[in-house]
């Protein structure tokens, strides 16, 4: 009746027995109709199979009923569905005593044998077969005495077997093992049914996690894009940094720092005041500095924590980039600890905007610096042929040509070793960002190795002389104790003189340098004497006058390859103290001694006379200031 051959029965004697129950047809259809409600009913698979054990103990009167279904391994049988059996009984099978479908102690009872041989298997007595050995103990507590175990099949592969106890010591007929079979196949068709339910509905689960994820993806998408749009727009519509900045904050619920990889602040803005406020982010930046390159270094958005001063909520920081080169870096105070998907990238297109906002400034700033570059050296060489389209080059710059003009020439210490052409090469945007943040009216360049201002005089005279310290102050800022000297050549009435106020400027500076003035700003009054010649067109009386004081030193160096010169301007640059110029030139005292002995034997004259010695001294002046306008007209100055 059920596709088995005819049952082996194991230790019992054949006893036909035919259960009144099992000889009415409407309890069985009744009772197929029941398992078939619950498993239409979607019931938990144990609810179905509790039925068929139930079931099968009402139509065949037994006392007990399990259906033991094969773990998702194959390797045990677990009752998973019964009726009348007590739940430790259940747990004794299940967990201490496992019917295992392998062979050894566990594995030759008579469920492992149903299951393995497709054949029921029938026990008479639990008392009296030696196979059900390790189940006696449990099987006499529960009151079991007979068996019957009948596989459970699905396409002719055992899924588990639907086992019928008895407390009595009954003999399973033929027929009650074909009504037994029968419930087995009901039993299959109910598991079969709520396992492909239970596919259905994991599938279904499945789809609809698929369908919220999608969901929600395109809800971050679209959120994202619109993010992307109004970032973008700041960029596009010109508002700035600090519109980014803003729109950041919002978007992100938290305050925003953007600075450049010298921690100089380019834009800030506060958050919502749900999370850190702006001191807590600045806070942490600064204390977190040594680790932000290392962060940086991964090219996304990164967790950075102050350790000595912890606050609420977590910073995270994200380069703004160039093709390889960091800008900038993107800081922003969230109220958690973790940065979702959408705020992930929100920073990433903050940083993608900022980029192209700090792009577009650097264009903008090049072709700008170009074109001031190319008006200041016009100005400074005389190109002034075209007048009105001078002035319209230096309208469109906001340089303003009326009233007087003067020339500043600054520049870094570069004999020293740490002035590397690095740093040298920052010297024109620490200028130029002073200016415009001073808002002078300034034009500015690089000529010579050095950054060359020209100023137009405003109504109050005073940025001249604030310049100097300004420039001063942000190059050691952004630097460090960096030695800058700025040069200011004197004020000129008309454009045509601008280039004489630039060469004095120029020699103001070399002369600077060379007096050991190489971190100050200077004035044409600091220099005293130097300043003055400096400012005389033709010093052609003085260079002879300087020319023959100093020929009798200058043919005995070329003659004996000698240091005279030298340790005469170390002398006089150090008031004539001889340990002091013995130490600049790194030799012994008494060599210097010599050296001036020498000296005034060759000039003939008694240095320790005023006279003699201002006339040394006047020598020295006019012979640096022709050699400085000299290398100045030659371009070298």
């Amino acid at each position: 009746m059920f596709g088995h051959p005819k049952p082996t029965l194991v230790s019992v004697s054949m006893l036909t027995r035919q259960p009144s129950a099992a000889a009415q047809p409407r309890p069985w259809l009744e009772a197929v109709a029941q398992i078939s409600r619950a498993v239409n009913s979607r019931e938990p698979l144990e609810a179905v199979l509790d039925a068929v054990a139930e079931t099968t103990c009402r139509l065949l009167a037994y006392d007990f009923s399990a259906v033991l279904l094969a773990d998702d391994t194959k390797q045990r049988l677990l009752i998973r569905g019964s009726h009348g059996l007590s739940s430790a009984y259940v747990a004794s099978v299940n967990n201490e005593k496992p019917i295992r479908l392998g062979h050894g102690p566990y594995g030759e009872g008579p469920s492992s044998r149903a299951f393995r041989s497709l054949q029921p298997v029938v026990v008479d007595d639990y008392q009296r077969d030696p196979a059900v050995g390790p189940w006696a103990g449990v099987a006499s507590e529960q009151g079991l005495r007979s068996l019957a175990a009948v596989p459970v099949v699905v396409s002719g592969v055992a899924i588990g077997t639907l086992n019928c106890y008895t407390s009595a010591v009954h003999d399973f007929g033929d027929d009650e093992i074909l009504l037994i079979g029968t419930m087995a196949n009901e039993a299959a068709s109910a598991i079969e049914a709520a396992r492909l339910r239970e596919q259905e509905q994991a599938t279904i689960a499945r789809l609809e996690e698929a369908r919220e994820s999608l969901e929600t993806q395109t809800r971050i998408l679209e959120r994202s894009e619109a993010i992307h749009a109004e970032l973008t727009g700041a960029v596009l519509a010109d508002a700035g940094l600090e519109t980014i900045a803003t729109t950041l904050a919002r978007i992100l619920a938290g305050p925003v720092i953007i600075d450049d990889p010298a921690m100089a602040i380019l834009a800030k803005a506060d958050g919502d005041g749900s999370g850190p406020d702006g001191e807590t982010l600045a806070r942490i930046r600064q204390d977190t500095a040594d680790k932000v390159a290392e962060l940086v270094a991964a090219r996304q958005p990164r967790p950075v924590m102050s350790t000595s001063r912890p606050g609420p909520g977590t910073v995270f920081v994200t380069p703004v980039t160039i093709g390889r080169e960091v800008v900038a870096r993107l800081w922003v105070a969230q109220p958690g600890h973790e940065l979702g998907g959408l705020e992930r990238r929100a920073m990433e297109h903050g940083a993608t905007v900022i980029a192209l906002e700090l792009l577009k400034q650097r264009i903008a700033y090049e072709v700008e610096s170009r074109l001031r570059g190319e008006l200041l050296d016009d100005l400074l060489d005389g190109r002034l042929a075209d007048q009105r389209a001078i002035e319209a080059r230096a309208n469109h710059l906001d340089y303003g040509l009326d009233g007087r003009h003067s020339a500043a020439v600054i520049s870094l210490d570069l004999d020293r070793p740490e002035v590397d052409a690095g740093r040298a090469r920052q010297l024109y945007p620490i200028v130029s960002a002073t200016l415009r943040r001073n808002r002078l009216n300034a034009l500015a360049g690089e000529r010579d190795g050095a950054v060359v201002v020209l100023l137009g005089e405003s109504p109050s005279g005073s940025q001249r002389s604030e310049l100097g310290d300004a420039i001063r102050s942000e190059v050691r800022r952004v630097l460090g104790d960096m030695p800058v000297l700025v040069a200011l050549g004197p004020w000129v009435d008309h454009i045509a003189d601008i280039g004489r106020s630039y060469a004095v400027a120029r020699g103001a500076s070399r002369i600077a340098r060379n007096v050991g003035g190489r971190d100050r700003t200077i004035t044409l009054d600091d220099l005293g004497v130097y300043g003055l010649l400096l400012t005389v067109d033709r010093l052609d009386n003085l260079q002879e006058f300087a020319a023959a004081t100093l020929r009798p030193i200058r043919e005995y160096d070329e003659r004996k390859v000698g240091e005279l010169l030298p340790t005469l301007r170390s002398y006089l640059r150090h008031a004539c103290r001889t340990a002091e110029a013995a130490a600049e030139l790194v030799v012994h005292p008494n060599t210097v001694a010599y050296r001036m002995r020498r000296i005034e034997s060759l000039l003939g004259l008694d240095l320790g006379q005023p006279q003699s010695l201002l006339q040394v001294q006047l020598a020295l002046i006019v012979d640096e200031i022709v050699a400085t306008k000299r290398e100045i007209d030659d371009g070298r100055g």
